[in-house]
């Protein structure tokens, strides 16, 4: 019984929470027909992408029906494969982090300007738990950094050199160093 209404459930509501999720990643552009839409892209037949030549036109053809910035991320990533990408860090929905909460954000709701340097405890209303986390590198402010989790960041080009190191350290496996692995 357990497992037919829990088939009966996601067969139910599946189709309505992959709804509300494509509306709610995919902002709806007067300009742009929606990914759901089976009349916005003709479906590419093999001879569109046959050589690099024709890869690049069908890559032009599908980001020609996008304004720039609004390409949904299986657009973005399509487009990426088609142009021959290497597929890196920063390619097709591999691009950076994209959140309403940045910098600018956070110091207005401190009460500072977007350009403010710093944000102090004494300027930051909300509790401990949350100046902890934000305050990430400790050194007792809130910064642009302590916020920027790209690849150039200098904290996180230290904490995946230890990452590595670690992973080097741990012949094991097993998330644990033993005094073995240490000498």
């Amino acid at each position: 019984m357990g497992i037919r209404w829990l088939e009966l459930s996601i067969g139910l509501c599946l189709p309505l929470l992959l709804l509300g999720v494509a509306q709610a990643q995919e902002p709806a552009s007067p300009t742009a027909k929606s990914m759901f839409d089976p009349t916005a892209l003709k479906p590419l037949e093999p001879a569109q992408y046959a050589d690099d030549a024709s890869s690049q036109l069908a890559a032009d053809e599908i980001e020609a029906r996008y304004p720039p910035g609004e390409q949904p991320e299986a657009i973005r990533m399509l487009v990426t494969i088609l142009r021959g990408s290497e597929i890196g860090p920063n390619d097709g929905w591999f691009g950076p982090a994209q959140t309403r909460y940045t910098w600018p954000w956070l110091a207005k709701h401190c009460g500072l300007s977007p350009d403010a340097k710093a944000i102090s405890r004494e300027q930051f209303p909300g509790p401990e738990a949350a100046w902890k986390v934000l305050d990430r590198n400790g050194d007792g402010r809130i910064t642009p950094s302590d916020l920027d989790w790209s690849p150039q960041n200098p904290w996180v080009q230290q904490a995946y050199l230890v990452g590595r190191l670690f992973r080097k350290l741990n012949a094991a496996g097993n998330g644990r160093l033993s005094r073995a692995e240490l000498d």
